[in-house]
């Protein structure tokens, strides 16, 4: 997300360990989750030493960081980021934002882009790894779109991986109905009207209003056996299937805005993991690791402690 939202990475991967920015990240969002049932904490805590202030902090310096760079001229930067397009340096561009408006664009793109997606990523992979035989059946329909092993890649790698390869997207369908990215969904206040539910409860105007995604998700009314991954409830249900209660990305208007974005980076990551590493989970750590899942405005874990083996060519 950094190399893409800012035009540079934030070195995890070279350094090999967090970056501070993830922390940072991690503690700020921990934060948000209170403070959006009391809002005017947020504006409070700006002015103290906390996580927000922090995390604000950052956002500033980041911000003025990608001001200042000019993306042609800097050979540090990758091709497009983002930015690029809120700059209006792709030449696209509805009209100027100003200071504030970036600044939050900035956090909506760290905040939504990083941890969720990574989360998914390791659900997915944490109850693949409980099923070899269906991890075996990934790997084959991955190995025959991808023949080389992902070595070169292309945008027909993308397409044969969304159109083709129906296992795997359930798989990942799967992981983000059992384990949806923001579990308790996001606030709503109702209009001047009100709103009528089903059965006939009225909700006066004003009231804050959120639909729990897990609970619905978990639903033996929505969806058999609601506590049991099983990819192939997308490809053949043999009972109760509401898809129309699947929402990891919310609905509407302001459902994900990254969802297509999420879902390339998904595929991708986990179509290359599979081609190259045999993956197991030792019964007390997938037990400790399903008891440190919490509900932070998104859904974050401990640790997950595996057993990797790199296949051979």
């Amino acid at each position: 997300m950094g190399e893409l939202g800012f035009g540079r990475s934030f070195g995890t991967l070279q350094e090999a360990r967090t970056s501070h920015v993830v922390h940072l990240v991690e503690r700020g969002v921990r934060a948000i989750n209170t403070i959006g049932n009391v809002p005017y904490v947020a504006h409070i805590l700006r002015f103290l030493p906390s996580p927000i202030a922090a995390f604000e902090a950052w956002l500033t310096t980041a911000l003025d960081w990608r001001l200042h760079k000019d993306r042609k001229k800097d050979d540090g930067l990758v091709p497009t980021d983002v930015f690029a397009y809120l700059l209006g340096e792709e030449g696209k561009q509805r009209r100027k934002l100003n200071r504030k408006e970036l600044q939050q664009d900035c956090m909506l793109m760290v905040v939504a882009g990083s941890d969720t997606t990574s989360n998914a990523m390791t659900f997915c992979l944490f109850e693949m790894a409980h099923q070899p035989a269906l991890l075996e059946r990934v790997r084959r329909e991955v190995e025959a779109l991808l023949p080389d092993g992902g070595a070169e890649l292309s945008e027909s790698s993308f397409e044969a991986l969304r159109d083709e390869a129906p296992l795997l997207n359930a798989c990942i369908f799967e992981a983000l109905r059992l384990w949806p990215p923001v579990p308790s969904g996001l606030q709503r206040t109702t209009t001047t009207d009100g709103m009528v539910l089903p059965g006939g409860m009225v909700v006066p105007h004003g009231t804050v209003v959120s639909t729990h995604t897990w609970t619905m998700h978990r639903d033996a009314r929505n969806f058999y056996q609601p506590e049991r991954f099983a990819p192939e409830r997308w490809l053949s249900p043999t009972g109760a299937h509401n898809a129309k209660a699947w929402s990891p990305f919310g609905f509407g208007a302001t459902s994900c805005i990254g969802k297509q974005l999420a879902y390339m980076e998904m595929r991708l990551v986990l179509a290359l993991f599979v081609l190259r590493f045999d993956i197991a989970v030792a019964p007390a750590a997938a037990q400790a690791f399903r008891a440190s899942v919490r509900d932070q405005f998104v859904i974050a874990a401990g640790a997950l402690q595996v057993s990797l083996q790199r296949r051979r060519a």
